[in-house]
């Protein structure tokens, strides 16, 4: 047992349930097109009046998900650049939650933290100001 009382295999087995049920779960959206109508309002855009760094990244994630790059651009160009970064370190996580016998989380630099805060910010102010 882990340290926090989690067995090895037990971790596996919840690691490979979960990329199972992202996998499906994607599969389920980009197969059903009605899909769109049931995506989530942001308080922020209903209630302040502006668009957050984060809205349009689930309409984004539907245009990627159908091969329109652009269009995806265009629901939000910081989601789909940050992407493949946020890619990358799910499949990290993965890699270290079935091969090591105590999960660690990947070290993120505090650097690279910082510099995404401050470009989510200046996307905000740029897309609202646009």
């Amino acid at each position: 047992m882990d340290a926090d009382g989690q067995s090895w295999k037990g971790r596996q087995r919840l690691a490979h349930g979960a990329a199972a049920s992202a996998v499906i779960l994607l599969a389920a959206v980009w197969v059903w097109p009605g899909v769109a109508k049931l995506l989530p309002v942001c308080p922020i855009r209903v209630y302040l009046g502006v668009l957050c760094p984060g809205c349009g990244a689930t309409h984004a994630l539907l245009m990627l998900l159908h091969g329109h790059l652009r269009d995806a651009a265009r629901f939000n160009a910081l989601f789909v650049l940050l992407l493949p970064v946020a890619l990358w370190f799910a499949g990290e996580c993965y890699r270290r939650a079935v091969s090591m016998r105590k999960f660690e989380w990947p070290k993120i630099p505090a650097a690279a933290v910082y510099s995404l805060l401050a470009a989510g910010f200046v996307f905000g102010l740029l897309r609202n100001v646009a």
